[in-house]
């Protein structure tokens, strides 16, 4: 009998080792699998957006007079590179999308072409708020990359970011997740020029020197942002502008022949439940009106002519609902210059609605 148990109890534990390491065998081979899938998804994202980007470079000629040992004079000529950066072409007829701050040095530019052809590039656009520029080639049937919808973007969401590193490694690229949404900085260049962003996307993706204006694609090789800034003082912390509002830019340009932002004309901090707990305002979303060193509503400006005051809380326009993830600058560029939006305004314990005809930056 004892015999029998001792057996049944042997039979049993090599079964069940059996299956644990039958189905270990399985979920090792699921995990394989996936980072297969994976790999094989990055790879083809990245040969996909690859031939629509670009190298943008600016260079100058110095010069000096050199007087040899027999007295005679002779000019000694080289060229420095004074700006670089990187770029996508946005339309098969030679645009280029890039930063506005890579196009800093006039309005000229050597344009280089993933095969390594060389164009005369020249600056054709420069947007009033955003740091985005567009530039001209002249050629035709380029390798144009796909804009995603930055607006279905997730916070963990696979990125990578394709650009010429160092104005010199073309192709370079980096990998990594989106950390933020809707941010919000004040970025600076090596020259001390500031300049304030907003509702742009974070990533931990290393984003280089060099790399500014490229492209940030997903797994599909479409473009969710245009690579705009690092954190020095941290580690892996970069940022760029989502592609929607990249876009917009190009059917600007192509449109009026510019880049024109519809202009509502406030100064505002966005809400969530603290902020408003904390300065006891009646709202916990929304877009608080409020000055600081310039007024909360501009002069003159299309909220001004509509009456908008300080301290008034926008929380919807058209049935949009205002929130920290669709603020109010975002909201207002789904709209066009000269548009009316409809505004739903709290103004102390009142709800007010109010008509803005929009006006433009340009």
């Amino acid at each position: 009998m004892l015999k029998k148990i001792l057996f049944s109890f042997l039979a049993i534990t090599v079964i069940s080792l059996s299956l644990f390491l039958i189905k270990t065998e399985q979920r090792e081979n699921v995990f394989a699998d996936i980072l297969f899938q994976e790999q094989t998804e990055t790879i083809s994202a990245i040969d996909q957006a690859k031939e629509s980007v670009v190298s943008i470079i600016k260079t100058e000629e110095l010069t000096k007079i050199i007087t040899n040992d027999l007295g005679q004079t002779q000019i000694d000529a080289n060229f420095k590179q004074v700006a670089g950066g990187s770029g996508v072409i946005v339309s098969s007829d030679g645009l280029i999308l890039t930063n506005k701050h890579v196009v800093d040095f006039g309005d000229k530019y050597s344009v280089i072409l993933n095969n390594g052809e060389i164009y005369d590039g020249k600056v054709v656009a420069r947007d009033p708020l955003k740091d985005l520029a567009l530039i001209k080639i002249d050629e035709q049937n380029l390798p144009v990359i796909k804009f995603a919808n930055s607006q279905n973007l997730k916070i963990g969401q696979t990125v990578i970011a394709v650009g010429y590193a160092m104005g010199r490694y073309k192709n370079s690229v980096t990998k990594g997740i989106i950390s933020g949404l809707h941010r919000d900085l004040i970025a600076s260049d090596s020259k001390g020029k500031t300049e304030s962003l907003s509702n742009i996307i974070q990533t931990d993706t290393a984003i280089n020197s060099g790399n500014s204006g490229g492209a940030l694609i997903n797994l599909n090789g479409e473009l969710v942002g245009v690579n705009v800034a690092t954190e020095l003082s941290g580690q892996n912390v970069s940022f760029a502008i989502a592609a929607n509002s990249a876009n917009k830019a190009v059917r600007s340009y192509k449109k009026y022949n510019k880049i024109i932002r519809p202009k509502l004309g406030v100064r505002y901090s966005m809400l969530n439940p603290t902020i408003a707990k904390f300065i006891g305002l009646p709202r916990k979303q929304g877009a608080w009106l409020h000055s600081g060193t310039e007024p909360a509503i501009v002069p003159e400006s299309p909220a001004d002519k509509a009456c908008l005051l300080e301290n008034d809380i926008i929380f919807e326009i058209n049935a949009i609902k205002i929130t920290e993830d669709l603020p109010l600058s975002e909201v207002v560029s789904f709209y066009e210059p000269d548009q009316t939006i409809g505004l739903k305004v709290q103004r102390g314990n009142k709800v007010i609605i109010l008509k803005v005809k929009l006006g433009s930056f340009e």
